[in-house]
């Protein structure tokens, strides 16, 4: 009811994420690399005020290795804070957080074509070319079944404990069934969900910083550390 107009578009498709991180992995291997898996950072290595590498746990074995480097890069988004919490007070950590998620159906969507539906929830993106007051909701074809997103809600606990509750599913539900009656969807067709941690435009704010940083000792980091602070899976790979 209402429809005024519609348009196609043509976007790229990764069907296969995981696999895209693993070329990185094993192109870095070839180039001379020594990667790992199952491991932590868990504090980094100083030596007269200058990060020398970092102490890494198997979380397979729980035993604690030591890795040293004249460069140490992080790119592990909220969780620098716990390595190097001296950010925080020289302003080099974002305002704040962004969590960022996405539900997958178990239900096939019912075109080959992705739909893009205004959703509910107030937003404004202070990077948009064009300006709208509320932001789309996508729902697309994705290995049999439907990828609805994306949401983004403040965030300002611990990193590990990002992951969504029922009654947030529920209402990620409630809001797609409200542009979307007709599919009448059901929190228990929810499989599984995606869900991140993106840098905050300000502090409380539910809009990601989509600027790409790279933190050295002049934004506070120690010396001998890099900071890459990122905004999307896709700011990774290019």
């Amino acid at each position: 009811d209402g429809l005024t107009g519609g348009a196609v578009w043509h976007d790229a498709f990764a069907e296969d994420t995981e696999r895209v991180t693993w070329e990185l992995v094993r192109a870095a291997r070839e180039a001379g690399a020594v990667v790992v898996n199952h491991a932590r950072a868990t504090a980094l290595r100083r030596a007269d005020g200058r990060v020398t590498g970092a102490t890494v746990t198997d979380l397979l074995t729980g035993r604690a290795h030591t890795v040293r480097a004249a460069t140490t890069v992080f790119a592990g988004g909220p969780w620098i804070g716990d390595l190097a919490p001296e950010l925080a007070g020289a302003g080099g950590l974002p305002a704040g957080w962004v969590r960022a998620f996405n539900l997958v159906v178990r239900r096939p969507w019912v075109s080959a074509f992705g739909t893009a539906l205004e959703g509910t929830v107030e937003h404004r993106d202070p990077a948009a070319v064009v300006r709208r007051s509320r932001r789309n909701l996508f729902l697309v074809p994705w290995r049999g079944g439907t990828l609805v997103g994306t949401w983004y809600l403040p965030y300002n606990g611990a990193p590990d404990a990002c992951g969504l509750t029922p009654a947030e599913i529920e209402s990620a539900v409630d809001e797609i069934n409200a542009v979307y009656p007709a599919l009448a969807l059901r929190p228990e067709e929810v499989g599984m969900t995606h869900v991140a941690l993106l840098p905050a435009h300000a502090a409380g704010s539910a809009e990601p910083d989509k600027t790409v940083r790279l933190l050295d000792d002049t934004c506070g980091a120690p010396p001998g550390l890099l900071v890459l602070q990122g905004v999307k899976y896709t700011t990774g790979i290019v």
